[in-house]
């Protein structure tokens, strides 16, 4: 029998799922938990600590206070990553689990619910198949739009956040396509574009230049999209504006991609079928359309696999021993 993966869970690991009482956790009725996806690139974890600093962020929303620093469970996250070495992907999860007496803890309010910590270690492989990275993703505009950021807090990372985004996902699939785009309806009556279902979109025009989505038209600014703004692109002298767009926009665009820690740079290749940019491009160039797009993803790729000096802050080893600090850990948690 396979072994399965070691998990971590309030202060130990186990092997497979471990024992707990999930039917009647706060977070599994009402979405109240927080959640982070951190890639694993050869013996590396990448934008660890970015990871780490927004999980907290959104657990503190949900009123769940950390009994350690922030370094402590960065720790954790790095030897469940050494314990599973086939695992390209951890997902640290905080969320209310379940009350002291769980038959009367399921509520809006988790009142008497305590708060659980949990490292999920994943083999997660292409996030939008081969194909699509290969020859760039074909986007289905969904019905469903992003929440606007006036009734949810979309800089942070919550598991009720992404109930739109699975369903726009699911309509997608349905319709044979491998990814949605997702619309939001701004303040002043205006429909621009938010975001895919678990990235940030960036469109560029004719002049080179990159726009993408503000805060404003509900996306969660995602930690690619910012080191891309921050980092890469002044870097590659690329400019760069955050401005919301139509879909009509998007569509007569010179070329896009979606970004994320999961997808990492992904070229766009058409939009409800209709191509992006040239159409003989479209069709028989595979990967960016464009020199503008092909310079951000592979510089971003190049600096993934540590080959560029200059970005090796990104990336954090894991270590070949096993972190000895963890047991006190468990003893704050149990």
């Amino acid at each position: 029998m396979e072994k399965g993966p070691e998990i971590w869970f309030n202060g130990r690991f186990y092997e497979g799922d471990p024992p707990v009482g999930g039917l009647f956790y706060h977070g599994l009725h009402y979405g109240t938990a927080a959640w982070e996806g951190i890639r694993r690139i050869g013996n590396n974890l990448l934008k660890l600590s970015n990871h780490v600093a927004r999980l907290n962020f959104g657990s503190d929303s949900l009123g769940i206070g950390w009994p350690f620093k922030e370094d402590d469970f960065s720790q954790v996250i790095l030897e469940t990553a050494r314990r599973n070495p086939e695992c390209d992907y951890l997902r640290p999860v905080v969320g209310w689990g379940p009350g002291r007496d769980i038959y009367r803890s399921v509520g809006v309010l988790p009142k008497e619910s305590v708060p659980f910590f949990a490292v999920l270690p994943q083999k997660f492989g292409s996030y939008l198949g081969e194909e699509a990275e290969a020859l760039g993703v074909d986007v289905f505009v969904s019905s469903y739009k992003s929440v606007p950021p006036s009734s949810l807090p979309n800089e942070r990372k919550l598991a009720g956040g992404y109930l739109n985004r699975f369903l726009a996902k699911m309509e997608a699939h349905r319709g044979g396509y491998r990814e949605a785009l997702m619309l939001c309806d701004l303040p002043d009556g205006r429909e621009v574009v938010s975001e895919g279902t678990g990235e940030n979109i960036f469109m560029e025009q004719e002049d080179g230049v990159l726009f993408t989505p503000t805060k404003d038209a509900g996306i969660l600014p995602g930690i690619t999209r910012e080191t891309i703004i921050k980092e890469l692109a002044p870097d590659l002298g690329i400019k760069i504006e955050e401005r919301d767009f139509t879909l009509n926009e998007l569509k007569k665009a010179k070329g896009a991609f979606f970004t994320g820690t999961a997808v990492g740079v992904g070229p766009i290749r058409s939009v409800n079928y209709r191509f992006l940019g040239s159409v003989n491009e479209a069709i028989f160039w595979k990967g960016p359309k464009t020199e503008t797009i092909r310079k951000v993803k592979n510089t971003y790729e190049d600096a993934c696999a540590g080959k560029i000096p200059k970005y090796e802050h990104w990336l954090t080893a894991i270590p070949s021993e096993e972190v000895e600090e963890l047991e006190q850990l468990a003893q704050v948690l149990n």
